[in-house]
C-alpha cells in the first residue's frame, strides 16, 4: 500500500472520529481508532523499512489534535524508532508541534527535525531532541521569533486490547527549555482526534 493510501485511510479515521451521536457509532469510531493504528503502525514500517538494516528495537508515531486540562488545543505529528546493529544504537524520527490560537493561549509552533533519544515500554514512550520554537511577533507586522531549545516527548497509547469497545484517550505531553531556561513551555493533554502508537520489540 503506498503513502497516498495510508494518507486516505488516517483522515477517513479522523472524520469518523467527528460522529458522536449513538452508541453504534461509538462502536464503529473505535474500530476506526484501531485501525487507523494498524494504518500508522504500517506506515512507520514501511517508512523505516526502506532505509535499510535491521527491524526497530523500539517505535512510536503518531498524528492528531489533543486539548489540555485548561483548554489549550494543539496539532501533533511525529515519528520515532531505534535501531540496534552490531552493538550500535541509532534513532532516528522526527517532530512537529503548534499549539492553535485560544481564549487563553497563543500560537507556538515546536519543530524537531531529529529525534537523538527514544525509550518505550509497553505503552509508554519517551523521546526527545534539539528543537526550534516559533513565537508570533511581538508587535504587529514584526517577524516571529525563532527560540532553539530542547524538546522532550511523552506519549501514552491507551487502546484496549483484544477488540474492546470501551477506551480511554491517548495521552500526549511536550516540554521545550531554551538554552538558559529563560523560556520553559509545557503542554499536556488528552488526544481527542487521531491515533499513536507505541511498539517494542524486544
Amino acid at each position: 500500500m503506498g503513502k497516498a493510501a495510508h494518507k486516505k485511510i488516517f483522515t477517513e479515521g479522523l472524520n469518523m472520529r467527528e460522529e458522536r451521536s449513538s452508541k453504534g457509532v461509538k462502536f464503529k469510531v473505535n474500530k476506526m481508532k484501531k485501525f487507523v493504528t494498524v494504518s500508522l503502525v504500517a506506515l512507520s514500517a514501511l517508512v523505516f523499512a526502506q532505509q535499510g538494516g535491521p527491524p526497530p528495537v523500539a517505535a512510536t508515531g503518531g498524528r492528531g489534535v489533543a486539548q489540555s486540562e485548561d483548554g489549550r488545543r494543539a496539532e501533533f505529528k511525529f515519528e520515532a524508532a531505534k535501531f540496534v546493529r552490531e552493538n550500535v544504537t541509532r534513532v532516528r524520527g522526527n517532530a512537529e508541534f503548534t499549539q492553535v490560537r485560544g481564549e487563553n493561549s497563543r500560537p507556538v509552533k515546536i519543530n524537531v527535525r531529529e529525534v537523538v533519544r527514544l525509550g518505550a515500554n509497553n505503552n509508554i514512550a519517551e523521546f526527545s531532541g534539539q528543537a526550534m520554537m516559533i513565537l508570533p511577533p511581538a508587535q504587529e507586522g514584526g517577524q516571529p521569533r525563532r527560540v532553539e531549545g530542547r524538546a522532550e516527548f511523552r506519549v501514552v497509547n491507551r487502546s484496549v486490547p483484544n477488540g474492546g469497545t470501551e477506551q480511554q484517550p491517548d495521552l500526549y505531553r511536550i516540554q521545550f527549555q531554551n538554552a538558559d531556561n529563560s523560556i520553559n513551555f509545557q503542554f499536556a493533554g488528552a488526544v481527542n482526534r487521531g491515533d499513536l502508537f507505541v511498539r517494542t520489540n524486544n
